[in-house]
């Protein structure tokens, strides 16, 4: 003769009503860091731009003209002139320096 079995019954007391929390996966990690490098490229494609906006003025003239048109007009005191020069003289190839003699920035 046999003993019938009793279907187990599972009952979880839970004592602690806030849930636990999951340690993340190394996937939710490696897609944080994924975001956040292409944060920092993006940031840093920004000023990429920016420093080239800049830079092509600089190589069209656009700050030597404000300068040459503050100076005409005196409006540019003559210690700021000197500045100017000294450090126009660090930055001059021999060739561009030549472009310069006989110029207010010699």
């Amino acid at each position: 003769m046999s003993f019938p079995r009793l279907a187990p019954c599972y009952v979880a007391v839970k004592t602690d009503p806030n849930p636990r929390e999951l340690p993340r996966s190394r996937v939710e990690i490696a897609e944080e860091r994924l975001n956040a490098a292409r944060r920092r490229l993006a940031i840093g494609r920004r000023q990429l731009r920016n420093a080239s906006v800049r830079e092509q003025g600089i190589r069209d003239g656009e700050v030597g003209r404000a300068v040459w048109h503050l100076i005409e007009q005196a409006e540019l005191g003559d210690a700021v002139i000197d500045l100017i020069r000294a450090e126009l003289r660090v930055h001059l190839t021999p060739a561009q320096a030549a472009a310069f003699r006989g110029t207010i920035f010699e």
